[in-house]
This record gives C-alpha cells, structure tokens and sequence, in this order.
C-alpha cells in the first residue's frame, strides 16, 4: 500500500480539486504580448533569467497572467495538471531526473530534469523497478520484486543533478501562487520538505507527500508520518487535512500520461 497524506495550511479550510485537463478552446494571453494560448500554439516553455540584484534569487520567466501553479516532484511521465478552475494560464512545474524526457509535450507543463535532496550538486541515484518508476536516492530497505530484477536494471547507479525544494520554490515569483506541492519521492519526500523549511508556510497552500506508517518503511530514509512529519509540519502550522490510501497498482493505471497524449493530439 502507498500512503499519502495531504497537508494544508491552519489558515485555510477549502481544498480545491487540483488534477484536471486543458481546455483547448480558450485562448487567453498568458504573456503580456501578442503569444496566445490556444489549441495550435503553445505557449513558451519557463526560462530562468538572472535577478538585477546580486542580493534577490533567480526568478523563473513565469508570465504575470499565470497566477496558479502545481510544482510534482517526483512525477515518473504522468505529472498532475492544474485543475481548469485555475485557468489556462496556470502551470505545473514537474521535477524528474531520470525519466523527464519522456513526459508528453504540454503548454501547461515545464519539465525539471533533477533530483531533490537537502543540498543541491550532484547525486547517484538507484534505479528500480519498470519504467524506473521506484527509482530513489535512497537505498532498498529489503530485497522485493520491485528492486531485485537486473535483467531490466534494477540496481544500476545513474548521476543526475541535484536541486533543493527551497531554490525551487523561491524562484517562483511571488506574483504567482503555488497551490499544491506533490511529491512521490520514494522514501526522500520528508528530507526533501524539511530542508525548504519556512518558506514552505510563506509559499505553499497545500502539500500532498508519500509517507510510511507503523514503521513500515521501503527504503533507509526517515519519511513517517507520526515521528517525522506531525511534528515538524504542526511546527510550521499545517494541520493534516487527509488522509488517502491507495493500492500502487491502481495508482500507476490512474495517473495521467493518456490524458497528457490526449491534450497534445487535441492541441
């Protein structure tokens, strides 16, 4: 069983619907020019650009019309989609560092090709399981069928570059919202979250994380709910909104590289 537990902050009480589609009918100026989002012409991908202050982070290239955004880390190649309810213009900034390249082109998604840890640089990350989708910078607590195949790979070392949730999160401009944080980091969702730290509670509405229960782990990490995440989240001034089970084999049928291919042969 895959548990996930969503996170809000105590000041809010709604929690919206976050997955949804593209419309490709509406066309609305999300970059302050004459680009326009339509069925045809996606709109650019998010660029970097350097701060004029040595002192300010770098800020991603986000148009001020987009005012929504989901940030997936984790995202194997199905990322979420910003819910229609948050309009066209909304992005999802997806962070994959081993199977990035083979997300569905989308106008709404910008693909991160990174790992996130507590310091950013450069990692070895093991490899595990069909489609590398339980792929971690942690190792296996135990030998399982998902990690034991070598004949598809299981076990490889692949170095990938390293990012921090903080840099992250601060080079979203602050003219636009982070609504939802979702992370499926295989046992590396607390450390990746408790290094961003404050800015968390600053930036974020809602976090929905991958956790362990009952000292039920699948890789040497510290990722449990009761020892490592209510104390710390109750500390920034989250409360747990949900609780959400699901079984890992209707998880990968239910995610969403169909609708992706769907919207990119519809656009």
């Amino acid at each position: 069983m895959v548990n996930s537990r969503l996170f809000r902050s105590a000041l809010l009480v709604c929690i919206g619907v976050l997955i949804g589609q593209y419309n490709s009918t509406t066309q609305i100026n999300c970059n302050n020019n004459t680009d326009v989002i339509s069925g045809s012409k996606p709109i650019l991908p998010i660029e970097a650009v350097s701060s004029t202050s040595e002192e300010a982070p770098i800020l991603l290239d986000i148009p001020k019309t987009t005012k929504e955004i989901v940030i997936n880390v984790g995202t194997s190649v199905d990322p979420i989609l910003p819910s229609p309810e948050m309009g066209p213009c909304a992005k999802c900034i997806a962070v994959e560092p081993i199977v990035g390249h083979n997300i569905p082109q989308h106008a709404q998604v910008s693909v991160v090709h990174a790992a996130v840890s507590e310091q950013s640089g450069v990692m070895s990350m093991n490899v595990y399981n069909n489609g590398a989708e339980s792929s971690s910078l942690a190792k296996p607590s135990a030998s399982q069928y998902w990690n034991t195949n070598t004949d598809r790979g299981d076990g490889l070392t692949i170095i990938v570059p390293v990012i921090t949730l903080s840099s992250l999160i601060s080079a979203v401009p602050n003219t636009t919202q982070i609504s939802l944080l979702k992370t499926d980091m295989q046992g590396f969702d607390f450390v990746a979250i408790k290094e961003a730290g404050s800015i968390l509670k600053q930036r974020v509405r809602h976090i929905m994380t991958e956790v362990w229960m009952n000292d039920h782990y699948t890789y040497h990490a510290n990722n449990d709910l009761c020892r490592d995440y209510l104390p710390f989240m109750t500390e920034l001034g989250y409360e747990l909104a949900a609780d959400i089970k699901f079984d890992s084999r209707s998880v990968t049928h239910s995610k969403t590289p169909d609708r992706l291919k769907r919207n990119v042969k519809s656009n």
